[in-house]
């Protein structure tokens, strides 16, 4: 009897765990070289899918966002590199955000650009120094990467 008790309580924890991964902490392994070396292709991704219902999306942050018709299946994840009224700018490939250097890799960029960030909006690229960057909203953001494994 206490064998089955056992049984019992493992299949509900389970199911418990299935569900909170299923419905707020997606799990998600990394298939594209975009945040090489930061995260390797295989790495598995847990992401909070609530987390910016209760914060406000920060600087540095790893998100998940869908893809565009281009890309197909699968979703992007890149980091933010500013957010809403942000200034930045790529010069020579090097990013500053507010007049200030940035940790972020250097882009492989041919042109200097300079953008403000509008509301609602959040630049993000992947650290990857061939990966695209953009502009996008944040209502688009699927998660925050929360545990990496």
């Amino acid at each position: 009897m206490k064998i089955l008790k056992k049984i019992g309580l493992i299949i509900v924890i389970l199911l418990v765990l299935r569900i909170l991964s299923i419905f707020f902490f997606p799990w998600y392994i990394v298939k594209s070289d975009s945040m090489e070396p930061t995260i390797p292709i295989g790495t598995h991704l847990f992401a909070s899918r609530y987390h910016y219902s209760f914060f406000d999306v920060q600087r540095a942050d790893i998100v998940l966002f869908p893809p565009n018709d281009t890309f197909g299946k699968g979703y992007w994840i890149h980091r933010v590199i500013a957010i809403e009224g942000d200034v930045v700018e790529i010069k020579n490939g090097i990013v500053t955000v507010n007049n200030l250097p940035t940790e972020f890799p250097m882009i492989n960029h041919d042109k200097d650009i300079q953008i403000v960030v509008p509301p609602g909006m959040v630049y993000q690229k992947g650290d990857n120094l061939k990966t695209i960057h953009s502009l996008e909203k944040v209502s688009s953001i699927i998660g925050k990467v929360i545990l990496k494994i």
